[in-house]
């Protein structure tokens, strides 16, 4: 893809709107850094220890865990951005990133933002701060979605318990069984409220 294309490409991407057209050239003078991806080849490999970020600038890829290799956690377009927690935090990748198709990429690492105008780089941090904060505050809209939905489904199980206990009266073998899959259920709803309690946790570190 021409140079042209690319800056074309890059004006459709709300990442870039705070930028100018001459910073976007220069942000994308290097071609070193617009990388193409097969299908099913890695953007992002989980526990490397690259510290670049990769802006989708066409194409589709996939996030996927290596403890969860066939389960997709998110799909991801043109104008994604994915691997700003490496780069800003200098960790190991949590995840891995796949295309999903053929992918064109802008790669941003230290090394290019070092040769960056001051101006510049510090558009990129304050763009990489606000995708943090974006995904902090979905993270917490789904948290709260989820509580409230793990609270809807245990009322409806009390009730519904209370309901077969009158029905099943004095068959208490019956009553036994149907007791010890309620005590499952808590275990159940125990390890899914130390889930959101983690997510919490972590949301409170960030």
């Amino acid at each position: 893809m021409g140079h042209e294309n690319i800056l074309s490409v890059m004006s459709q991407i709300p990442f870039f709107d705070v930028f100018t057209r001459e910073e976007k050239e220069i942000i994308s003078a290097d071609e070193d850094y617009i990388l193409g991806f097969k299908d099913k080849e890695h953007l992002i490999r989980q526990g490397e220890t690259d510290f670049s970020v990769f802006i989708i600038l066409q194409g589709k890829a996939i996030v996927t865990k290596n403890e969860s290799p066939h389960s997709v956690i998110s799909a991801l377009e043109s104008g994604a951005i994915c691997g700003e927690l490496s780069l800003l935090g200098q960790r190991p990748r949590s995840t891995n990133v796949i295309a999903s198709g053929t992918v064109l990429a802008l790669k941003l690492d230290g090394i290019l933002l070092e040769t960056l105008d001051p101006a510049i780089q510090n558009k990129l941090k304050d763009q990489l701060i606000q995708v943090l904060i974006q995904r902090i505050d979905l993270m917490n809209q789904s948290v709260i979605k989820l509580k409230n939905e793990l609270k809807d489904v245990f009322q409806t199980g009390a009730k519904l318990y209370d309901a077969l206990g009158k029905i099943i009266g004095e068959e208490e073998h019956v009553k036994d069984k149907f007791t010890a899959a309620i005590e499952s259920g808590k275990q159940i709803k125990g390890g899914l409220e130390n889930v959101i309690i983690s997510i919490e946790n972590l949301l409170r570190e960030h």
